[in-house]
């Protein structure tokens, strides 16, 4: 059987969701309707990363174009459209900055294509759904805009990890970004 709330598969006798703590049993046994219930696509099962339905999505609104942080389900909060992650269609950035005492007070700017997607913070990890396509990553932190930006073609289903350096320059300081295994990631 499947949890109703969070499409998790779970044992048929238990009362509560081992995923999300929702009741189970109350809420599977409400269900008059013979069809069965519509549920996301499971998220993909990766080295290094968390329950999906459990974490914070970097989206942007396919209706205005806003830019917000998402939970699995959840609306716009410029105009509340709603939105659901799309496992099966879309695919993913993992975008950690690594930490580094100068520029920790600013938080890196993030754009794709040249379109901004939010910031994140020192030592922060920003978790963006793209659709199918090819992107070029580039962030800018404070005055610096120099980055070495990054090339992705973007699969559906798949998760691309990303780590951005901050690189002291004795002029300029310069972003580097470095596609790296998930197993190379920070807990999220």
């Amino acid at each position: 059987m499947f949890c109703m709330n969070c499409g998790n598969e779970i044992d048929d006798n238990t009362n509560f969701c081992k995923h999300c703590g929702a009741p189970v049993k109350a809420a599977n046994s409400q269900a008059a309707d013979p069809q069965p219930a519509v549920r996301a696509a499971a998220p993909p099962a990766t080295p290094g990363l968390p329950n999906f339905q459990q974490l914070v999505y970097r989206v942007k609104c396919p209706s205005c174009g806003y830019v917000y942080d998402a939970g699995y389900n959840s609306t716009c909060k410029k105009c509340n459209t709603p939105h659901t992650i799309d496992f099966q269609n879309n695919g993913f950035i993992q975008l950690y900055r690594m930490g580094h005492f100068s520029g920790s007070m600013n938080a890196q700017g993030i754009y794709l294509n040249g379109e901004p997607m939010g910031h994140v913070a020192n030592t922060g990890t920003a978790l963006i759904e793209l659709a199918p396509g090819r992107y070029t990553l580039h962030c800018t932190i404070g005055m610096c805009r120099n980055c070495e930006d990054l090339s992705l073609v973007i699969e559906p289903g798949q998760i691309i990890c990303v780590k951005s350096q901050l690189k002291m320059g004795a002029i300029k300081n310069k972003i580097l970004l470095h596609v790296v295994d998930p197993s190379e990631m920070p807990a999220m």
